[in-house]
């Protein structure tokens, strides 16, 4: 991922970070294969640290079919 190699901040994805989903080239969702079955999935984006935006893959992923389904 480029804009992490160019970004002024310090994270950096770890050997077990999964990065299933990006936007635009400056955003991306991820979580990490060794946490659990069912990890937390957080959102990186351009210039800012990481943000946990679901507890579990499943809850995350029934989110977004509930937003598809319009409820």
């Amino acid at each position: 991922m480029a804009f992490l190699e160019e970004s002024e901040i310090s994270f950096r994805l770890e050997r077990g970070d999964f990065v299933f989903l990006g936007h635009q080239g400056y955003e991306f969702l991820f979580f990490n294969v060794a946490d659990s079955s069912d990890p937390p999935v957080f959102l990186l984006v351009e210039d800012a640290e990481p943000i946990r935006v679901s507890s579990h893959f499943s809850e995350w992923l029934l989110s977004c079919i509930g937003d598809q389904a319009g409820g």
